[in-house]
Formats: C-alpha cells, sequence, structure tokens
C-alpha cells in the first residue's frame, strides 16, 4: 500500500493526470507483484514520463520465461495481471535479457502538444 502511495505521489508530481494515476499504479502493482510471485532473483522497477506525454513502466526480474496471457475464470482469484496491463496500456510487452526478462507498458497521458512541468 505504501507502494501505491509512492508512485501515485511520484506521478502527480510529475502533472500526470488523475485520470491515469489509477490506472498507471494498476498496471506497475500487477508487474511487480507477478515479479514477486512467479520469478527468481532480483525485481527492479522504472518509471520514467517521455516527452511530457506518455509514462513508460519497465518491471525486471531474474526470470528468463516469457510472461503469457492467461484466461481466468470469471471467480478466479488472480490470473488477469497481464490481461489488465493490455487492457489499460496503450502498448506493452516483453523481451528476455542475459540476467533475466524486462516486461513494459506505455500509457499516454497526455494528448501530443501539450507537455508537463
Amino acid at each position: 500500500m505504501r507502494a501505491r502511495r509512492t508512485l501515485a505521489a511520484a506521478l502527480r508530481d510529475w502533472g500526470v493526470p488523475d485520470d491515469a494515476i489509477d490506472d498507471i499504479v494498476l498496471m506497475t502493482d500487477e508487474l511487480v507483484t507477478n515479479a514477486i510471485e512467479h520469478a527468481g532473483g532480483p525485481v527492479w522497477l522504472r518509471l520514467r514520463l517521455h516527452r511530457g506525454r506518455c509514462v513508460i513502466g519497465k518491471v525486471g526480474d531474474g526470470s528468463r520465461e516469457a510472461p503469457r496471457l492467461r484466461h481466468s475464470d470469471s471467480d478466479a482469484e488472480n490470473g488477469r495481471g497481464l490481461a489488465l496491463v493490455a487492457a489499460l496500456a496503450d502498448a506493452f510487452g516483453a523481451r528476455v535479457t542475459t540476467t533475466g526478462k524486462v516486461i513494459w507498458f506505455r500509457r499516454r497521458v497526455r494528448s501530443t502538444g501539450v507537455t508537463f512541468r
């Protein structure tokens, strides 16, 4: 919970509109949780504001196994993380590295021509 509040505060400091903050926090939380629960090695997170218009998030872990979308029953308690990211992100993907993998998402938060502080 503290990590979510810290992330939301950082996004507000960047000037990200409130309507996008909840989605970005949810996507980040899902990817970090997946990395902790399903992968080995250190887990890391990077977020950046790209050209004042979109937030790019990257989560890395020590597993070289590519993530896969799963179809969960409506009453399942887990298995929807990547589906949520796919629904909320403008784009997302994964790449295997020499030390594990990186899963990334991009979410537009402003129209072209409008920049943040």
